[in-house]
């Protein structure tokens, strides 16, 4: 995440050229879709933490589970 921070700061402070900020801005694309990938995932485990919690027969389920915020 900081890396793509960087990014986004040198970009958007014009400190380097056309051909750079097209570099970095691909970089920066893939340093999102990968965040997007592990957020997924960990979304993914909770759900399968919270069923299975819940099948035991364990804690209720938050009223929100599973929705974007």
């Amino acid at each position: 995440m900081a890396e793509l921070e960087q990014i986004v700061a040198r970009i958007e402070q014009g400190r380097v050229t056309l051909e750079e900020s097209m570099t970095q801005f691909q970089r920066g694309a893939l340093l999102i879709r990968r965040c997007r990938e592990v957020l997924a995932d960990a979304e993914r485990r909770i759900e399968q933490i919270t069923a299975a919690e819940l099948a035991a027969g364990g804690a209720s389920a938050p009223s929100n589970l599973g929705k974007r915020v």
